[in-house]
């Protein structure tokens, strides 16, 4: 949320803000596609919403992950399990609502300003973030999510440079190795080799279509 709230502090005429990890490489032909596509659709409000608004404007773009269970036990078959234990009184539910991965959402400008606005009212924030501010946030006031309906890497043998040059304009983002903690890689050098392959295939991702995520 620090990063909304900044933006919205300092940056208020935003429309859109991205958020990923240090770690993380985004594909940015197709982030610039996406973005233009969102930009030259999008309604802008020009007074802050309202908590309870039921206004359908604000949206959330990404890659969804459906039906994930909650992770109750460390030996659960997940990386870095302990990391994401959570217990029956922090969320007493199974399964979390639908969410993005945290590898590249998208945020408009009306969605922050309602995400912003029950956040501070939150006495008890959930401290998975992404599962919190696009899954169980946006669900409890009705935020739209969409899916971009592209392909993300968790963990490629070669460390995403395979990833990036199979010709697939679905290619979006890929988790470096420095993302599980190895630190035997130069992350700069790798993601310089990234860009020369996501370069080598641009008009791919230069002309890929997203009609699916304009507004009825």
């Amino acid at each position: 949320m620090a990063i909304l709230h900044w933006t919205d502090t300092y940056c208020p005429e935003a429309m859109i803000t991205v958020k990923t990890d240090d770690d993380i490489f985004l594909n940015i032909y197709l982030l610039a596609n996406i973005i233009n596509t969102i930009l030259v659709n999008m309604t802008i409000h020009q007074s802050k919403i309202q908590c309870s608004s039921s206004d359908p404007s604000g949206i959330i773009y990404g890659i969804r992950i459906p039906n994930a269970r909650v992770v109750r036990h460390s030996h659960d078959p997940i990386l870095e399990g302990a990391r994401y234990i959570v217990t029956d009184d922090e969320y007493p539910c199974s399964y979390y609502p639908h969410y993005m991965s945290g590898f590249g959402y998208i945020i408009n400008s009306n969605a922050r300003s309602k995400l912003l606005c029950i956040f501070f009212r939150d006495k008890n924030p959930f401290h998975m973030s992404d599962v919190y501010v696009t899954g169980i946030l946006p669900e409890y006031i009705g935020i739209e999510r969409k899916h971009l309906g592209l392909v993300i890497s968790y963990r490629s043998s070669d460390d995403c440079e395979n990833f990036f040059s199979q010709n697939d304009p679905d290619s979006y983002a890929c988790a470096s190795s420095l993302h599980y903690n190895n630190k035997q890689i130069n992350v700069f050098e790798r993601f310089n080799i990234y860009s020369q392959r996501i370069y080598e295939n641009r008009f791919l991702y230069i002309d890929r279509h997203f009609g699916h995520l304009i507004k009825d």
